[in-house]
Formats: structure tokens, C-alpha cells, sequence
């Protein structure tokens, strides 16, 4: 059967289907893998956007690996600007961070950290005791607090992501986080040198 060359370049030109984004379908994952599901989503436009999120939030399975949702939470982060204020975060529950001393002013991307123009997250899995946000819901405030990026992010390659996320440790507003906390109303232990090495793994683990 012959094929046109008009019919190559419109098959090389299409983006990449979801299903083979490493983020959305893998345990594991990268500072590149997080660039590059962002990069294929601003390329398909928001509309086409909200509607696979919408169908991945509907076939989620919150017990399998990776979560879907919380994969979403992420990326929409990433995907809107701010109009104002930062925007929240998703409300899936809570994850292993000391969140009390990781105010918005300082992480206004949370989970999401950016240094650079790198992305990482800074924790996953979260704990719930009761009924997380749904991901409609949380699309719908994102698409009237914050504006859909137009242009794409940096797919860094491991010396840069490395040197960018280590920057995160020597910040400021790293330093100002509280590992132990211990009082009458809330107190807590969180390793900072075991969420650290999940971070810069993101980093370390890409393959140029």
C-alpha cells in the first residue's frame, strides 16, 4: 500500500498518545518524564486536555501504581499559571511532608517544586481519612484561578536536572522546614534525609 509523504508528516507530527507517557503509566519516573507529559499536554490544548483528564480521572484505580489522579494534580500545577494568587493544591489528602512550615509563599507549586527550569516533586502517596477533592472539581478551579500555559518547559537531561534540583536543598526556604516538631496539639517526625533522596533520585534516574 503506498503512503504519502503527506501522510508521514502528519503521522509524525501528531503527539505523543497518552497511554505511552512514562508519568501516566509507570511507577517510577523523572524530572524529564514530568517536562515531557506537560510539553505533549500543552501541544494537544487545553480543551483536549480537560477531556483526557477528565476520562483518566474516570478509569483511576486510587489502589493501583502510579495514581492517576494524583498524577493529574501534578501536572496541573504545572499546566496553569496563576491569574492572581498561587493556586491550591489538589485535596487528595495528606502526604509524608511537614506541611505546616512549606507555606504557598514558599512553595507555591506544592507538591510540585520547580528550581530552575526543572520540575520535581517533593512527595508522593498520599493518606486520606475521608473523601478527596474530585479531579472535576479541581480541573473547574483551575480553569478560573489560573491561566493554560502556552509554551513549553525544558526537557532537562541529568546534569542539569541534577545541579537544578540540588539547589532546591540549599534554598532558603528549604532550610526553613521543620523535620521535628513536638508539642502538646501536634508533633511529628519526618526524615528530611529520606525524602531528599526520593527527590533527587528524580534527578539522578534519567537516561540522557
Amino acid at each position: 500500500m503506498l503512503v504519502s509523504s503527506a501522510s508521514v508528516a502528519f503521522a509524525f507530527l501528531q503527539p505523543k498518545p497518552r497511554h505511552q507517557l512514562h508519568l501516566l503509566r509507570s511507577a517510577d519516573f523523572t524530572c524529564a518524564d514530568i517536562a515531557r507529559a506537560v510539553n505533549y499536554y500543552v501541544d494537544l490544548g487545553e480543551r483536549e486536555t480537560l477531556r483526557e483528564f477528565h476520562d483518566l480521572a474516570r478509569q483511576n484505580d486510587d489502589i493501583g501504581r502510579p495514581n492517576v489522579n494524583e498524577r493529574i494534580g501534578w501536572l496541573c500545577r504545572i499546566l496553569y499559571v496563576p491569574k492572581n494568587k498561587p493556586l491550591r493544591g489538589p485535596m487528595l489528602g495528606g502526604l509524608m511532608l511537614p506541611y505546616e512550615s512549606m507555606p504557598l509563599g514558599d512553595w507555591p507549586m506544592y507538591p510540585v517544586a520547580k528550581s530552575g527550569g526543572t520540575y520535581c516533586v517533593l512527595s508522593e502517596g498520599y493518606s486520606l481519612a475521608g473523601h478527596a477533592e474530585p479531579i472535576p472539581n479541581y480541573l473547574t478551579y483551575c480553569g478560573l484561578h489560573g491561566s493554560f500555559r502556552a509554551g513549553h518547559v525544558p526537557v532537562p537531561d541529568r546534569k542539569v536536572a541534577m545541579q537544578e534540583v540540588d539547589l532546591i536543598r540549599l534554598s532558603k526556604r528549604w532550610t526553613k522546614i521543620t523535620w521535628i516538631k513536638t508539642g502538646l496539639n501536634s508533633s511529628y517526625t519526618i526524615s528530611e534525609p529520606w525524602t531528599w533522596d526520593r527527590i533527587i533520585d528524580q534527578a539522578y534516574l534519567i537516561q540522557d
